[in-house]
């Protein structure tokens, strides 16, 4: 239906004299037949200034003059009285602004110790209501739930419209997991077996934390600064942005990485040599270890001042936790220094879910493996340090 109010932003911009008198001609028969209409106009012409009715006059974000806008009355009587005649010829709008420019304080003090004659007789209109400023009024103006089904929409929106990093993050899980699952095709249950194990468990955790870090920055770090800017106007909860967020990030969240143990465990046989319970627990602990990223990668957009920056910081503080993890040096053998940050990365866990589940209930009976190493269990305590137990 028609709106009862309409609010526009120097709707004239960019407009000919022509088109800006017949816009300003098309907002006055609006306004004559019952609805509101409030614009900010920059220097308009003389016929499209006086086409409005009412003048709200601002310097400095203060007010200097509010009141009727009439020909040969208003708002030039109130400069004229001020000591400031505006001449037959000028434009109304460009001499105001000329004035203000230079006498800023004398139509300020004018305004504020007389006013506008032709306002002091204005009656306050009686049939509108009054905004309830009590404490049952909500802080929102829809609820917690509807703000999140906004931003669901908006955001499948958002990722259709520019489905490329979608797209790239299922490109190269599956072909990054073919390339893995052809080198290390068909592994053998010898010493060379369990150093491939190791090595593709390893290498599955770097790369699933790094394909899930950097889109996510490239992907919210442009828009942190919309949805700033719109929770600071009210205009919804900003804890609402997250959770319907990982809505929409959730199948790029469960998909990619299941495609890609799919395709490298069965090539590789990493992942169904004990039946599909093995499968379950690998793809498990590798959706713990997706899903911290992610939440890391959120964190990171937060606090990073810039997208160069915030690509630059997360695969730099995701290495350094991948060092810390304990695979390449074991949290006994670390220093005081470096140890109590173990218990906080959260790589170190994804590690050893993802170690547990390639080696518990393995045997490597294949030539050269020495005693220590001949079960997945001793593997686990006596190469990786992990207990053997304790997966759930």
């Amino acid at each position: 239906g028609n709106p009862s109010l309409l609010y526009l932003d120097e709707p004239t911009s960019g407009l000919d004299a022509v088109a800006t008198l017949t816009l300003v001609a098309l907002l006055s028969s609006l306004a004559s037949n019952g609805v509101t209409v409030i614009a900010t106009i920059h220097q308009p012409s003389a016929a499209a200034f006086f086409t409005f009715s009412r003048l709200l006059l601002l310097v400095g974000g203060a007010i200097c003059y509010q009141g009727p806008v009439t020909l040969d009355n208003q708002p030039m009587k109130f400069f004229r009285e001020a000591g400031f005649p505006c001449g037959s010829l000028d434009n109304p709008a460009d001499f105001m602004f000329q004035v203000l420019v230079k006498n800023t304080d004398a139509i300020l003090d004018k305004y504020r110790t007389e006013g506008v004659p032709e306002d002091r007789s204005r009656t306050p209109n009686t049939s509108l209501k009054s905004v309830s400023t009590g404490a049952s009024r909500r802080m929102y103006p829809s609820s917690f739930f509807a703000q999140m089904r906004t931003h669901i929409v908006r955001n499948r929106k958002v990722m259709l419209r520019e489905p490329l990093l979608a797209k790239l993050r299922v490109g190269s899980a599956s072909g990054v997991g073919l390339v893995m699952g052809i080198l290390y095709f068909g592994m053998s249950n010898d010493m060379k077996g369990v150093n491939d194990r190791v090595s593709l468990l390893l290498f599955t955790m770097l790369f699933l934390s790094i394909i899930n870090a950097l889109p996510v920055v490239i992907a919210v770090l442009p828009e942190l600064a919309v949805v700033q800017k719109e929770a600071r106007n009210n205009w919804y909860n900003p804890l609402s942005y997250v959770p319907a967020k990982l809505v929409i990030e959730t199948p790029l969240l469960v998909v990619p990485p299941l495609i890609f143990l799919t395709i490298s465990g069965n090539m590789s046989g990493i992942s169904f040599d004990d039946g599909p319970f093995r499968f379950l627990k690998l793809y498990l602990a590798i959706e713990l270890l997706v899903n911290a990223t992610h939440a890391w990668a959120l964190l990171i957009c937060g606090i990073a001042p810039s997208i160069s920056i915030a690509v630059l910081m997360a695969p730099g503080s995701i290495l350094p936790m991948a060092i810390l993890s304990g695979f390449f040096v074991n949290q006994k053998d670390m220093t005081w220094v470096f140890r109590w940050f173990t218990y906080v990365d959260y790589l170190t866990y994804g590690w050893r879910a993802m170690a547990l589940a390639g080696f518990q209930g393995l045997t490597f009976d294949g030539d050269g493996v020495p005693e220590s190493y001949r079960t997945g269990e001793l593997v686990l305590e006596n190469r990786l340090a992990i207990p053997s137990s304790g997966y759930w």
